[in-house]
């Protein structure tokens, strides 16, 4: 017996957008109707069968499920099949399967039941890539729709409303896939978008984003929403053969590694395209991985875009390269011959190469698909050329001098934080060791990887060596995350275990690091945009390290050119230099020196860099940009109509 105060009348409507393909066959191999559809739901065990639906492409349910002990945060797995009964199909030998999944999704309970209809798009179990009806440029998402009664949820739950915002707005879509720190600046852009400017911001990106997306939507004016563009980035970084080529060492990996940045991610643009015709933005803001999804929509739908970068080594300028190189190897003559690799030139040739090559990206086949010109060139090269608009969010001191080959429309402005709306606190555990190495007067040492990918055993080696081995005898504050989740030899973890209970060392595996950076003396971190500059930002000196991917190995650079740090070194060297560098770091003259240059850093600018990102997006956007339209020049006939191209 369940009581009706906790439970949820859930109706399954009907789902639409279904996939044609595969086609499936009758015994005899002729075309058939696609199989009958269901729906099932599973909360806590529990599941929920609808009976199956007539054979279309858009089969109705109308089924209600009364769904008991449901809590908010409950999970509900939705899952929609093709019931194949007895039915052979071309996918088997036998009639053996029942089912064959479609797709899937999950959402919590309180979530499903906040508008009184809801529709969950479909993604593909294997790669979690949307599930679309079909690979024509009027594809859409496969999606199950669910309604609930005003008096349909558990007591104590809000009723369904409809959402509440203006339709006079201005709409802007912002693209952007990879891990967390390629979502975070455009969380804070769009709250600043909002409530600033009354903006309604639509953040596509991953699923495993939508709480995060979420948890900071709430803003005084304007509107957050999300919309999913398929795709699991750190499901695909953990898998062996992204561990091997995040682990290389190598510059000519590198270089595949960033030629390969938009084509991991190609698979959203489907998608996205379907998106953009249901939101119809005003604008489209892309990142990094995002520019040639970008051009399709804005030149297919007439919408202006505008860039915002967090990777400005991408654009290309012959002043800059591409890839920092970093000597890794014993013999300095691979590594000048390593560093042929990490020019521009080699770049956009790679990136072309890959982006065009049969089998992989071919993002002229997708421009092709909408009957769009093909392009000549790599897709930020066609933007720089075109002087198309970009906002680069970071501060000019910290970047360096601005490449002379760079445009007008290319801007910088600063570091974009985000705040958190309630202040951080420290867990107790911090306040107490940081509170017992100032009694002593001994320095801390905080080193934070991230989610790179760099063994639990390095981060103990290094933190028992500079704890032992270092002339200030610094205490250690070492971070953890799943990414470092290997098991130490019992040798090593007795060690650890001695130093934590002499209050030497602190293994934590999670810290607002706004809230403790300012509290140590020096950070050894991984070289991401956004934990550099919260690095920077407290004026303490940083070392580099990690396995220094990308974008890493600039930051590396950059804290090194600016004397906030030595030079970069890749972890798996890093342990011979840590002592030196730590030692280099706690003295006196460059703890100063660092101080000196935050403060000049961030003498004028806002705490936390939204306001100046928001009056660039608002004075470039003024400016009325054009969508995106692909010149003559860069069309593969020059614009000579030479039979290649799409449109006439």
């Amino acid at each position: 017996f369940f009581s009706p105060h906790v439970m949820l009348k859930l109706r399954v409507c009907h789902a639409s957008g279904l996939p044609t393909n595969p086609r499936w066959c009758d015994s005899r191999g002729a075309e058939a109707d696609p199989p009958a559809c269901c729906v099932e739901l599973t909360i806590n065990g529990r599941s929920f069968l609808t009976k199956t639906a007539s054979p279309s492409h858009h089969p109705q349910f109308d089924q209600v499920f009364d769904i008991p002990d449901v809590k908010p945060l409950d999970i509900i797995h939705v899952a929609l099949y093709h019931d194949l009964g007895t039915r052979a199909s071309s996918c088997a030998d036998n009639d053996e399967i029942q089912r064959a999944l479609i797709g899937e999704t999950e959402i919590e309970a309180s979530d499903l039941a906040k508008r009184p209809s809801k529709s969950l798009v479909m993604t593909n179990a294997r790669d979690s890539s949307i599930v679309m009806s079909d690979q024509t440029q009027y594809a859409r998402p496969c999606e199950v729709h669910f309604a609930v009664g005003l008096d349909a949820v558990p007591e104590g739950w809000d009723a369904p409303s409809e959402s509440c915002y203006s339709r006079q707005a201005t709409k802007v879509m912002i693209l952007t896939r990879g891990t967390r720190g390629d979502v975070q600046p455009f969380i804070a852009l769009a709250r600043g978008l909002a409530n600033t400017l009354g903006w309604q911001v639509f953040i596509c990106t991953e699923l495993n984003c939508k709480k995060f997306v979420k948890s900071h939507s709430a803003v005084e004016n304007g509107a957050i929403r999300f919309r999913p563009s398929g795709g699991n980035t750190p499901a695909k970084i953990n898998t062996a053969v992204s561990r091997w080529a995040i682990n290389t060492k190598s510059e000519f990996m590198q270089a595949m590694m960033l030629a390969r940045s938009e084509i991991e991610f190609f698979d959203s643009e489907a998608a996205l395209m379907s998106w953009a015709r249901k939101i119809r933005p005003h604008l489209v803001i892309y990142g990094f991985t995002m520019p040639n999804i970008a051009m399709i929509i804005s030149e297919k739908q007439k919408i202006p875009m505008i860039g915002f970068v967090l990777q400005p080594s991408v654009i290309p300028s012959e002043h800059t390269v591409a890839v920092e190189a970093i000597n890794t190897h014993y013999f300095g003559c691979f590594d000048r011959l390593e560093e042929g690799f990490t020019g521009h030139n080699v770049q956009s040739w790679l990136k072309w190469s890959q982006e065009n090559a049969p089998a992989l990206g071919q993002v002229n086949s997708r421009r092709a698909r909408y009957r769009l010109e093909p392009l000549d060139d790599n897709s930020f090269q066609v933007l720089k050329d075109n002087n198309m608009p970009i906002v680069i969010p970071i501060n000019n001191v910290a970047f360096g001098t601005r490449p002379s080959d760079w445009k007008s429309n290319t801007l910088f402005t600063e570091f974009i934080f985000l705040k958190q709306e309630k202040v951080a606190q420290l867990d107790c555990r911090f306040i107490d060791f940081i509170d017992n190495a100032k009694a002593v007067d001994a320095p801390i040492v905080l080193m934070a990887f991230s989610s790179m990918p760099v063994s639990r055993s390095s981060i103990m080696d290094i933190a028992e060596r500079v704890i032992t081995q270092c002339k200030k005898k610094p205490r250690v504050i070492a971070m953890v995350s799943k990414a470092q989740s290997d098991a130490l030899e019992p040798a090593q973890q007795d060690t650890v275990q001695a130093l934590e209970d002499s209050g030497q060392l602190l293994v934590a595996t999670e810290a607002p690091f706004s809230a403790l950076f300012p509290l140590v003396s020096c950070l050894v971190v991984h070289g991401g945009l956004g934990t550099t500059a919260d690095a920077m930002k407290t004026g303490h000196p940083i070392i580099v390290t990690g396995v220094l991917l990308m974008d890493q190995r600039f930051w590396g650079r950059r804290i090194a050119d600016l004397s906030l740090g030595p030079e970069p070194v890749h972890i798996s060297n890093f342990g011979t230099v840590c002592v030196s560098q730590v030692d280099t770091c706690l003295d006196d003259s460059w703890v100063e020196h660092c101080k000196k240059v935050s403060e000049s850093m961030w003498a004028n600018t806002s705490d936390d860099g939204i306001e100046e990102n928001v009056a660039a997006i608002q004075q470039l956007y003024s400016s009325q940009p054009e969508p995106w339209v692909t010149p003559p020049s860069q069309r593969c006939c020059g614009g000579k109509q030479c039979g290649g191209c799409t449109i006439s």
